[in-house]
């Protein structure tokens, strides 16, 4: 039997596993808001901001990035992973489900900025492996039943819905040269996110005194044609093709769905341009009769709220959003406030 990773990425090793060409300036080189480096074991407090309202009485799921600044945060702030569980189920009276954002999500990611498959994945695993057991200790101290489990990447590449979801959007992005509208429409959705998050990466570099050049040209949507800064592309478009098909999806669990992200950041504008283009997405399914199965995930808008947290000593309260973004937007907040220590 092929493996699930082998039969929705067929060609990603022979693609990607020896781009040295890409090999310019390491996501992690990036990703380092904070020199602190001692533990503090001072309260967090998080607040809540509703951004996109979603379906009453879903499901939460949380999210844990695979990537440095995520690991930095929750081990200069030990108390940080249980407060971000806790406020959920204080929150909320759904079930929960701790998501891991590791594997090909978080590899194309990291690719997009210079790494080779190789190095993404090593520092993906590591950095998976410990945020792994904060999660598991946190669960302990917390003990309920409400909190499901945890899942990785290739519990989703696993499911049957995110499967079928994937496979339309990939196939409408990247592998259609249809003159249909709506896929016209989608593939600009996901080439003006992709810009988006490339560009506040190239900024967020820069502003350190990393020389990283944009692989877009800054006419509109052209990208430079070097073939470099293509299969850098390819790998942001990719890892934004397979979180939206995961948020579109939902994350599926012994049996249940699991619709509504709580996101742990202090700079949800990568976010905030994910929201958006999975909303225009949405709308532009509406009027299609193709593709039901990406129809079907795409009738129901799942919620998103943004988990705000600081410590008692602000200069920890960091997350970096490299990954991502460029201007936060607006939204309607909603405010709660979760304190604990340890």
């Amino acid at each position: 039997m092929v493996p699930v990773r082998e039969r929705l990425f067929p060609s990603f090793k022979d693609h990607f596993e020896h781009d040295d060409a890409c090999m310019s300036t390491s996501e992690e080189t990036c990703d380092s808001s904070t020199d602190e480096t001692l533990a503090h074991k001072a309260p967090v407090t998080i607040t809540s901001q509703v951004h996109l309202p979603g379906c009453e009485g879903g499901n939460v799921f949380l999210p844990l990035c695979a990537k440095p600044s995520t690991l930095k945060a929750a081990q200069n702030n030990p108390t940080l992973v249980e407060t971000y569980i806790r406020n959920a189920l204080d929150e909320t009276d759904a079930d929960i489900v701790v998501f891991i954002a590791d594997g090909a999500v978080m590899h194309t990611a990291t690719m997009a900025m210079g790494d080779s498959l190789s190095k993404a994945k090593s520092t993906a695993t590591r950095i998976s492996t410990a945020l792994r057991t904060m999660v598991d200790d946190a669960l302990v101290n917390i003990g309920s039943t409400r909190v499901k489990g945890v899942m990785h990447w290739s519990d989703v590449e696993a499911s049957r819905g995110f499967q079928a979801v994937f496979s339309a959007l990939e196939e409408i992005v990247v592998g259609s040269h249809s003159d249909e509208e709506f896929m016209k429409e989608i593939q600009v959705h996901v080439k003006t996110l992709v810009k988006n998050l490339f560009t506040q990466r190239v900024e967020k570099c820069r502003a350190q005194g990393v020389p990283v050049t944009n692989v877009f040209s800054g006419k509109g949507l052209e990208i430079l044609l070097k073939k470099r800064y293509i299969k850098k592309y390819r790998c942001l478009e990719r890892s934004c093709i397979l979180e939206i098909s995961s948020i579109l999806a939902g994350f599926e669990l012994s049996g249940q769905l699991f619709t509504e992200m709580r996101y742990l950041t202090n700079d949800p504008r990568g976010m905030s341009f994910i929201a958006e283009c999975v909303q225009k997405i949405r709308h532009t399914l509406k009027s299609v009769d193709a593709y039901p199965a990406l129809k079907e995930a795409a009738a129901k808008t799942h919620g998103i709220t943004f988990a705000r947290w600081h410590a008692t000593e602000p200069a920890l309260s960091v997350i970096s959003e490299s990954e991502s973004e460029i201007s936060e937007q607006k939204a309607p907040c909603v405010v709660r406030k979760a304190t604990w220590g340890i």
